[in-house]
Order: structure tokens, then sequence, then C-alpha cells
């Protein structure tokens, strides 16, 4: 028996595979995407850090998954073995393009430049969850701030608690950091890092916030009450 001939005739082949292709790429799809954020957990990076990475896993992911499934229907259909291959051969080619391009573009993580301080702010218990209107964080060198990023706002052992990312300018010896509430009260304290300051593995230990004298006196105190932070540098830029 010859068993290089189709068990489909070629219309069928040819409804077939295409089908599969676009069950195969979006399953790759996901797939993709699924190892875009485990990449991200693995080398401890935040995943928007890695958006390009994220597109082009999902990306590739669905076209590889497509070509395979176009490859095995062929094979089930046991079309001729040139063509079985020709496929196979694209498919593994498309697998190490998308590799290769994937580690060229890959952003390596800097070992020096402005360093990236995360941190986990905690409000005084009673207090509501602010909008994220209603919240100002800033870093500043003398008179000069900029804002913080607010990645996450939460409740936490009944405190509201803020999360996010600060950058540390390299002529920023003696950094403060704002926090300002409905744009009615405000408190300032000092950032205990150094624009030198080494990567850190995890957060360190909570710390009570010690408020100082606010030098643009813009805004009453904040309420009274406990303000517990802490801070890793995760990274440079």
């Amino acid at each position: 028996m010859d068993t290089s001939s189709p068990r489909l005739p070629g219309w069928a082949i040819a409804l077939l595979a295409p089908a599969v292709a676009i069950v195969a790429g979006w399953i790759g799809l996901q797939l993709g995407e699924t190892f875009a954020y485990a990449l991200a957990g693995w080398v401890d990076r935040d995943i928007a850090e890695l958006k390009d990475v994220l597109i082009w896993c999902s990306v590739t992911g669905a076209l590889i998954a497509a070509l395979a499934g176009i490859w095995l229907t062929l094979c089930l259909a046991r079309t001729r073995r040139w063509i079985q291959r020709s496929a196979l051969v694209v498919t593994g080619l498309a697998a190490v393009g998308a590799v290769a391009v994937g580690l060229a573009g890959y952003p390596w993580p800097k070992t020096s430049g402005h360093p990236v301080i995360e941190y986990e702010l905690r409000l005084p218990a009673g207090l509501a969850l602010p909008n994220l209107s209603e919240i100002d964080l800033g870093i500043w060198s003398g008179k000069n701030g900029r804002g913080c990023y607010i990645r996450e706002m939460r409740m936490a052992g009944g405190r509201p608690e803020i999360a996010g990312s600060m950058v540390l300018g390299l002529d920023n010896p003696a950094p403060t950091v704002s926090l300002a509430l409905h744009r009615k009260a405000e408190g300032v304290w000092r950032l205990p890092y150094k624009p030198d300051a080494a990567l850190e593995k995890s957060f360190g230990p909570w710390q009570r916030i010690e408020f100082i004298p606010n030098p643009r006196r813009s805004l009453p105190p904040l309420p009274a009450g406990d303000y517990d932070i802490r801070y890793r540098v995760r990274r440079y830029m």
C-alpha cells in the first residue's frame, strides 16, 4: 500500500490546514503570553518593563504554533514527504529565528545608573482607601521634584497601602519624599538612599516614617497616625 498518498483530498486539506492553524495560533498566543509573565517573575522584573517581550512572545508563539499545526495536519493527511519536511523546516526556522531575535532584543538589566526604588507605603488605620487622583507622591532634590509611580492601591491589614516605584537622580545625595492626600495635607520625610545604592533582592523591614518640617509649607500636616514604609532598590535605569 502506498502510504505516501493523502487520505484526504487536496481541497479538504486546503480547508483543514488553515482551520487548524487558527486554533493552534490562538493556543500559541496564550502560551506565549503565559511564558512572558513567567519569565518576568523568574527574572524579578515587572511585566511593564518587559512589554516588548510580552508582545514578541505572544506574536511568535501564535506564529510558531500555527506553523506547527499546519505541519501536523500535513503529516496526518499523509501528504508527500517533501511537503511535510518543508513544513517542518519552515516551523523550525521560525522557532530559531524567534529565539535569536528575542535574545537580541531582550532588555538586559543595567548594572549601574539611576536607582529605581520600589516602595510599599501604609497609611494609618481608619483612613479610607483614596483614589489615585487623591494621592500625590514625589521625590525631591531641594526644591526640584518629580512624581513617583503608583502601581497599585489596596487594603492590607485594615490599612490603605500604596505600592509603586521612584527614580533617584544621580545628582541627588540627600533626597526627600512627599506625600499629599486629597491636596489638603502633606508630609515630607528623608529617603534613606543615595545615588550609589546597591540592588536589593527583597524588601527591607517596615519603617515608621519620621516626618520633617515641610520646606514648601504649602499644605497643612497629614492626619495623625502611623505611616509605615519599606523599600528595595530593584533595578537601574
